[in-house]
């Protein structure tokens, strides 16, 4: 009955959950062309899906399903799900293209889309049967009320979107280009008085080589931009007010008790369009007679009116202490670089590999004030919970210059054991006394440093192979799971039962320090595939047929002892608040490594 330890293989085997999922999908596209130079085209897409789940948890399983008490004998439990979703687009757009003079192109498109979606959910649960032989297909046998949840539950949610949008492009002589375009879009996602964004964008570039020859140089673009685009929210709903049935249950009014229910998020008007603007400038090459290619890019981002969720004074206009705000700015920026080169390309063997690497300069929260948040104040983000972690938090947030990176990760530093055996750590602020609120340090941070990816290609007559890896460095993660349930250093064992009771039993108890702070540095194989192309005699059927065999995320190498070094950039267990990135959750799952055999006949 420990908290959260149950055998993987018994909740397996003694519990049902399956399903089936159905997914329809239709679309009409049209192209008319009255004159040459003008293209008018039209889509319409529609899609229905439905899932049916169902869920049982046999009599004689000590897991329980439900979100009531886990010592609660539930005697079978049983619940059927059902979700219907729709989504239509329309979209139609004209497209003006022309040459002006002898070199000048001209292209101009312009365009209206509409998009709505909607998703109907409903479930129904029960427990409490005197056989398992009806899983969830009986949930009338049921005898018992579900603790802490609903018999019956539902929901429907929906949103709309529509946009405007228009594209100039101009190109002289495929040398210089200009482009610029704008989008206006609405959503129903947004409080009444900001549905509406707007969203623009310029850029150009310049093929050198067009007028200046060098030596080995194909191409030589050099190009920059600037550009801004919305971000919706995760939720139709966060500008308006929520309301849950009370904890306290019903009331006594006037004779009879009353259904009673609770605030639980106000209501925000002007929740408006998260806005990103992007500067960036590079260079496009190709030298060689376009034997080795690639490209240097510099990118510098800034994110505003963040969609977040914030604490509020419990006073009017507010009902309850959550609300979503458009508050705060980030800023980002980095180096990107691209290299593609045909190593081999005479005879029958061919050889061509790709290589990019990125580096990010500095992720920072340039504001992160509101009406009832000072600026230079801090933030502290991720949680860890029960059990024997509630209140704890791992992540700092900032506006304070200096210490303003985005995804730092704060830790009180253990320093050992003293003669008693109890646990050691730093007096950070040297007031004598260890505090985990006051005395911690910052042990690491949630985003990378840099990443890069290797991708080759070799050929050898019909045969083919190639293969992708990929590499993150410089990120750390908070291993919950080691907070929670074992201590590397103080037991020198891997987590596990008996870990846990021993931990809990020590004198001072389990405490969170810099040691459940891990480099999660990884290199993956992401992809590999070998084949063969057999090219059949000329007929008027079958052109050739590829046989193949590929895998995907086949070995994974890392230092990280957790199961998976990927970098969290969002707490989950907080709407994957982006403030919040680096925390490695209990319910982390390992990641699938799948393989394909594979036949491709092209006719």
């Amino acid at each position: 009955d420990a908290f959260s330890f149950y055998n993987p293989v018994a909740v397996n085997e003694q519990n049902i959950q399956e399903g089936k999922k159905q997914e329809i999908i239709g679309s009409l596209k049209a192209d008319l062309k009255p004159v040459d130079w003008l293209t008018v085209s039209t889509f319409y897409s529609i899609s229905r899906g439905n899932d049916l789940k169902g869920f049982y948890t046999y009599k004689n399983s000590l897991f329980n399903a439900t979100n009531g008490d886990k010592n609660k004998t539930h005697n079978g439990y049983a619940r059927k799900e059902t979700e219907d979703r729709y989504r239509q687009m329309f979209e139609i757009t004209g497209l003006f293209e022309k040459d002006f003079v002898e070199k000048l192109n001209v292209k101009l498109l312009a365009g209206y889309s509409y998009q709505e979606e909607t998703t109907d959910w409903y479930k129904a649960a029960g427990e409490g049967f005197l056989t398992d032989g009806f899983t969830y297909n009986n949930l009338g046998a049921a005898s018992d009320i579900i603790a802490n949840e609903h018999s019956a539950d539902s929901y429907k949610k929906g949103n709309k979107l529509v946009g405007f949008f228009g594209r100039l492009n101009l190109n002289w002589d495929d040398g210089i280009f200009l482009a610029a375009n704008f989008r206006r879009d609405g959503s129903t996602m947004f409080g009444e008085n900001n549905k509406w964004g707007n969203f623009p964008g310029i850029s150009a570039g310049v093929d050198i080589t067009r007028w200046v020859e060098i030596p080995q140089v194909n191409r030589l673009k050099v190009r920059g931009g600037y550009g801004e685009t919305g971000n919706l929210p995760k939720d139709p709903y966060f500008a308006q007010d929520l309301w849950n049935v009370a904890q306290g249950g019903n009331f006594f009014y006037e004779g009879e008790y009353i259904q009673s229910f609770e605030p639980v998020r106000n209501p925000n008007p002007d929740l408006k369009w998260e806005v990103k603007k992007e500067l960036g400038f590079g260079i496009d090459f190709a030298l060689l007679n376009y034997r080795l290619g690639g490209s240097i890019d510099y990118f510098k981002s800034n994110g505003t009116d963040l969609i977040l969720e914030y604490d509020v004074p419990v006073a009017p206009p507010h009902f309850t202490d959550k609300k979503w705000m458009n508050v705060g700015e980030l800023e980002n920026s980095g180096l990107e670089f691209v290299i593609n080169y045909k190593v081999l390309q005479s005879g029958e063997f061919k050889w061509t590999t790709d290589f990019n690497f990125t580096y990010y300069i500095s992720t920072k929260m340039i504001d992160i004030s509101n009406p009832y948040i000072e600026a230079g104040s801090d933030r502290f983000y991720g949680e860890l919970g029960a059990p024997n972690l509630t209140g704890v938090r791992t992540i700092l947030a900032s506006d304070t210059v200096g210490k303003n990176d985005v995804g730092q990760i704060i830790a009180p530093i253990y320093m050992g054991v003293d003669s008693a055996g109890n646990k050691i750590y730093k007096d950070v602020n040297g007031d004598g006394v260890f505090n985990p609120e006051d005395d911690y340090e910052i042990v690491g941070s949630g985003l990378p440093d840099f990443t890069l990816g290797w991708g080759n290609t070799f050929t050898y007559k019909n045969f083919f192979l190639n293969f992708f890896l990929r590499g993150v460095f410089g990120h750390s993660l908070v291993n919950v799971n080691n907070a929670r349930y074992g201590d590397p250093i103080t037991i020198d064992m891997q987590s596990g039962m008996g870990i846990t009771l021993d931990y809990i039993d020590t004198e001072d108890g389990i405490q969170y320090s810099d040691v459940h702070v891990e480099k999660a540095d990884f290199v993956k194989l992401d992809n590999f595939a070998i084949g063969y192309n057999y090219n059949l005699p000329e007929n008027k059927y079958v052109t050739s047929i590829k046989f193949y065999v590929s895998g995907q995320n086949l070995f994974t190498i890392t230092g990280y002892s957790g199961v998976d070094p990927e970098v969290r950039y969002g707490d989950k267990n907080d709407n994957d608040n982006p403030l919040a990135p680096g925390i490695d959750r209990q319910t982390t799952y390992f990641s699938t490594r799948s393989f394909t055999a594979g036949i491709n006949v092209l006719f």
